[in-house]
């Protein structure tokens, strides 16, 4: 079919149908430039489109509802990105920290749990990995007092408190019948060093500090280093987590205590503690 050139608009009441047999509708500028609507080849059906009805807004995007209903839509922008959330207490908003950075704020007085932001996956493939939130921090400067790649914190105001357990981070794996293979540990803790990299004067893999002007008078007299509950003592020498004292790890000095089992490498071993009141300073 020979090309039908229009000098100018073309206006259709009743659509262009069998009018063309070319994938392709030309569009030509007030020059020799052109701009080209092509159909992909072998489509499996027919698609109708329905374009808005109106030219929508400065930074707006085309999207559709799947059903081939398109509409204008603003994207999500960190600078200025709006509310979230609707028709609940904890709807919030997102808040443009910086210019880089955004932050979720949300206020709920309900007293049914509170999750201001949820990460749901559902892993279901055989030998899947991951499922994770992934918070990735790059260091290629010489940084400052702090690095960090995830904060947990949690501020108690004046009247504020937590009449059950209060953390800042919390880390839950609820075992199967089927986790019988692998290893499983509610928290894990990576130290990565190749050959040739330095270590700091005092790395390790825990860092603990207490601070504030009354850590000593009120932290140090009333807080433990370890809470350890939901296990109870076994017999001596067995391989309970937390083990009844036995000659084959107390010492002969350190009596009445008991000992928790750590594994280093392949080999079982126990940390003796003791009751103040049952140590023999030699």
């Amino acid at each position: 079919m020979a090309r039908t050139t229009f000098t100018g608009p073309v206006r259709s009441l009743n659509g262009f149908e069998g009018a063309f047999t070319s994938t392709q509708i030309v569009l030509q500028s007030d020059n020799a430039n052109t701009i080209t609507l092509d159909a992909p080849n072998s489509l499996a059906a027919s698609y109708n489109f329905i374009l808005p009805g109106d030219d929508g807004s400065s930074g707006q995007v085309l999207s559709t509802n799947g059903s081939g209903i398109t509409s204008w839509s603003t994207p999500f922008n960190p600078a200025a990105p709006g509310a979230i959330g609707s028709g609940t207490a904890a709807a919030g908003t997102f808040t443009a920290v910086t210019a880089t950075s955004v932050g979720v704020t949300n206020t709920s007085s309900s007293t049914s749990l509170f999750e201001p932001v949820a990460v749901v996956s559902t892993l279901t493939g055989a030998g899947v990995t991951g499922g994770r939130a992934k918070f990735d921090t790059t260091i290629n400067s010489a940084a400052g007092s702090f690095t960090n790649a995830l904060k947990a914190n949690v501020t108690y105001g004046a009247a504020g408190k937590t009449t059950g357990l209060g953390s800042a981070f919390v880390a839950e794996m609820t075992l199967s019948a089927g986790t019988v293979d692998g290893t499983y540990a509610p928290l894990e803790l990576e130290l990565t060093a190749a050959t040739g990299n330095a270590a700091g004067t005092a790395t390790s893999l825990i860092y603990a500090s207490v601070n504030g002007s009354g850590a000593d008078s009120v932290v140090n007299a009333n807080a433990t280093l370890l809470n350890l509950q939901g296990v109870t003592t076994g017999s001596a020498g067995a391989t309970d987590m937390v083990t009844a004292p036995g000659s084959s790890f107390v010492a002969a000095d350190l009596t009445g205590g008991i000992g928790i089992k750590v594994k280093v490498g392949a080999n079982f071993y126990y940390i003796p503690l003791v009751a103040a009141a049952d140590y023999q300073d030699n």
